[in-house]
Formats: structure tokens, C-alpha cells, sequence
């Protein structure tokens, strides 16, 4: 009897100890895996290599996306053009005001008695590739006093133009649009100062007129 218990005894010291090498390696192979998860370096790589693939696809769909609408913008653009109406050639006459300007810069021409910058063209800028706008058809003048005494000349001229026309695109001098209210330095000869485009009107409209 004192044999049967010291044998069952032993066995179930085997069992308990064999329970526990059980438990110690579930646990450290466990922990071995998180362990590997968290030092596994290639798997990191892959997932931010993934991560940067998607952003750059999305990057280039943006980006296709943008080309497309800039693509269908210049090309409405164009076929606009190419089916406009097209552009036609009409008599204007438009009045420059050009204010506080020395009476020595708006001299007399002795031989004809008016001012020399009658019949001379006028230019759009001081530039050398400036657009002829026209030629001076005729010239008035009215004069200023200042406070301190100071004369000086607001200059009007009249300036005749077969200016291209378009509707809804108004009229223009080479790339120059003459526009009521538009701002500038315009060039004569022998005068040369900013001064504003104050109106715009055909001539056939003002020879209506003054019938």
C-alpha cells in the first residue's frame, strides 16, 4: 500500500511538472512571435513601400484629372476662336484727354497756323514697337491757372481710326483696345504724356449727327 501511494504520488509530480514546461513555452513562444512581429524590419518595409505606391497613384490620377480639365479649357478656347465671327474694319474717331501740359510742348506750326501735332499719328507707348492708333484730326485746348500762378494746357485730341471691330470684343489697334476710360502714355511728335481715352464712337455715327 505505502508503494501504490508513493508511485501515484510521483506520477502526478510528473503531470504538474510537465503542465507547467507546457505553459512556460506557450507563453515565450508567444512572446517570441510579437517580439519577431515588432523586429521584423522587411515586413515594415513592405507596408511602407505599399503606402507610398498608393500615394503616388493618387498623386497621378490628380494630376490626369487636372490635364484633362486644363486640356478641355484651351481646346474650347480655340475652337471659340477659330468659329468666332471675324473681325471687321470700321472708321472711329475717339478723344484723348492729356491734362497739365507746358504751352511749349503744344507749339504752333507757323506755315499752317494750327497746332503741329494736327494730322501727326499718335502711338500707344513710348516703346518703339507701340501700335499706331490713329492719326490727330483735330485739336483743342482750354487753359489751367493754378494757385500759384502756374499756366498749363488740358489738351483734348480728336484721333480718326479704321480700327478692327468685333462685337462684344470692341474695337482695337493692333493689340491695343480702345476703350472709354482706358489710361495710358501716348506719343506724338514733339509731345509725349499720359492721358485717357474719354470716348469711343464710329464716325458714321457722328456724321449722322451733324446732318
Amino acid at each position: 500500500m505505502a508503494l501504490y501511494v508513493q508511485n501515484g504520488s510521483d506520477t502526478e509530480g510528473r503531470d504538474q511538472k510537465l503542465s507547467g514546461l507546457t505553459k512556460r513555452n506557450t507563453v515565450e513562444t508567444e512572446g517570441k512571435g510579437r517580439e519577431n512581429k515588432k523586429r521584423n524590419p522587411a515586413a515594415l518595409t513592405r507596408r511602407g513601400k505599399r503606402l507610398w505606391v498608393s500615394i503616388l497613384v493618387d498623386l497621378l490620377l490628380l494630376a490626369l484629372v487636372a490635364g484633362l480639365a486644363a486640356g478641355g479649357v484651351l481646346g474650347y478656347r480655340a475652337l471659340r476662336e477659330m468659329y468666332a465671327p471675324e473681325w471687321e474694319i470700321r472708321e472711329v474717331i475717339f478723344r484723348v484727354k492729356m491734362e497739365n501740359i507746358p504751352p511749349e510742348m503744344v507749339r504752333l506750326d507757323e506755315e499752317q497756323g494750327d497746332l503741329a501735332i494736327k494730322g501727326q499719328p499718335i502711338w500707344s507707348s513710348e516703346r518703339n514697337d507701340a501700335d499706331m492708333l490713329g492719326t490727330v484730326r483735330d485739336v483743342r485746348t482750354a487753359t489751367v491757372v493754378s494757385e500759384e500762378g502756374e499756366i498749363t494746357l488740358n489738351v483734348y485730341l480728336d484721333v480718326t481710326a479704321n480700327a478692327y471691330y468685333r462685337e462684344g470684343k470692341g474695337y482695337r489697334m493692333g493689340e491695343t483696345m480702345l476703350l472709354a476710360g482706358s489710361t495710358g502714355v501716348y506719343r506724338l511728335a514733339g509731345l509725349s504724356a499720359e492721358g485717357m481715352i474719354i470716348s469711343v464712337r464710329e464716325a458714321a455715327e457722328i456724321d449722322d449727327v451733324n446732318k
